[in-house]
């Protein structure tokens, strides 16, 4: 019969695991998405869509789509696989976003999907989201 013995970490409990796994990762995608979407991409929408005048732009709920999803983007640079992959999921957040603005459904699905993207993609691809100098550091010890 096998046991722990006294100096083997025991397993996290379901509670602990929750805390310590899934809320950082909603928090963060709601704290992200309410940057993202509640002042970026409204600010975007003032700029190339305002309310009651003429439009200089052809579509410009397409081009207040496109520039958030960028800016998300970049924000992420130099990790080139999270580059692409916020600059996906910013075009579908900000479409979504622009038919029913809710950011914390919004907050939710990037919280959830960045916890699914640690867990399933390989540490090399992802660097376990690291941006900014965190990715340079990163690259030098691992």
């Amino acid at each position: 019969v096998a046991h722990f013995s006294e100096t083997a970490p025991r397993p996290a409990s379901w509670p602990e695991s929750l805390l310590n796994g899934l809320v950082p990762f909603l928090l963060s995608g709601i704290a992200q998405q309410y940057l993202l979407l509640g002042f970026i991409h409204r600010r975007l929408r003032s700029v190339f869509a305002p309310p009651g005048e003429v439009r200089a732009f052809r579509r410009p709920e397409a081009t207040t789509i496109l520039l958030t999803a960028i800016c998300f983007s970049v924000i992420h640079i130099p990790n080139p696989a999270l580059t692409i992959l916020t600059f996906i999921g910013g075009l579908a957040w900000s479409v979504a976003y622009q038919r029913a603005p809710n950011i914390y459904a919004a907050g939710l699905s990037h919280g959830l999907m960045s916890l699914m993207i640690v867990k399933v993609a390989p540490p090399w691809m992802v660097h376990s989201l690291s941006v900014g100098y965190k990715h340079f550091l990163y690259q030098y010890y691992r």
